[in-house]
């Protein structure tokens, strides 16, 4: 079996137990013991396998610290991924979110490279691509169990026991960063006002392809002429992609 069938199956088992969670008010154990267990063994780790995985364990134990570990995973003695589970419906995507606190204290004070703050049914993985040991603040990907894509299934086999190295990990944070980076960039030029930087560029790519003849462009003729014909242009581009939808 695939690791995609994998994913189909949990999918569909998790979503035969949500109605089931709708009812009652579940707390974090039963989050863990209904969804996040059987989503740490779909990766390929052995739950019932001690060095592998790790209940409730301490971070920091020779510094004195109390707190714990909802979960770790280990692979050859290592630690990759601590996982801060909340109990199912609890929004852990929320910006300024208070848990994303608590597992950068576990995070720092582990050897893992890997953070996931976790509902059951959505996963946030964070990393420390901006400074070494400290948690990034966004997650570079987010997997719903119940809600997702081809291109999410290929990700997430990035974190199988099978298939994890820290090398595939930093790779797959970097361009998930660079994607959703230059996402709201194209947004920002496609659904906002055109700025004069990028307006000089599209009127300088016309008079690379001789639509226009080379000349000096002044601020008022940029925003007084060109700037309405750029816009109806960016509205025609837009209404184009929605009608091909």
């Amino acid at each position: 079996m695939s690791f995609t069938d994998d994913v189909k199956n949990e999918a569909e088992r998790f979503e035969a137990q949500v109605p089931q969670f709708e009812d009652k008010r579940q707390t974090e154990a039963t989050t863990i013991i209904a969804f996040v267990t059987p989503f740490i063994r779909m990766l390929g780790y052995d739950t019932s396998n001690a060095s592998e995985v790790l209940a409730e364990t301490s971070p920091d134990e020779a510094a004195g610290r109390n707190e714990k570990i909802d979960l770790a995973i280990f692979k050859d003695d290592q630690p990759l991924m601590v996982i801060e589970c909340k109990r199912y419906g609890e929004d852990v995507l929320i910006d300024d979110n208070p848990h994303y606190q608590q597992l950068l204290k576990y995070y720092q004070h582990s050897k893992a490279k890997i953070g996931i703050l976790t509902n059951g049914i959505e996963y946030a993985f964070y990393t420390d691509s901006e400074a070494p040991g400290h948690l990034d603040r966004e997650p570079f990907f987010i997997f719903n169990v119940l809600r997702y894509s081809e291109s999410d299934v290929n990700n997430l086999r990035t974190f199988t026991k099978s298939e994890y190295t820290e090398e595939s990990v930093q790779n797959l944070a970097m361009r998930q960063t660079y994607l959703e980076g230059l996402t709201r960039a194209i947004k920002a030029l496609l659904y906002e006002a055109p700025d004069e930087a990028w307006m000089r560029h599209l009127i300088w790519r016309l008079q690379q392809t001789g639509t226009i003849k080379r000349q000096r462009i002044f601020l008022t003729t940029l925003n007084t002429f060109y700037k309405p014909i750029i816009e109806k242009a960016l509205d025609d581009v837009i209404d184009d992609i929605r009608n091909s939808e």
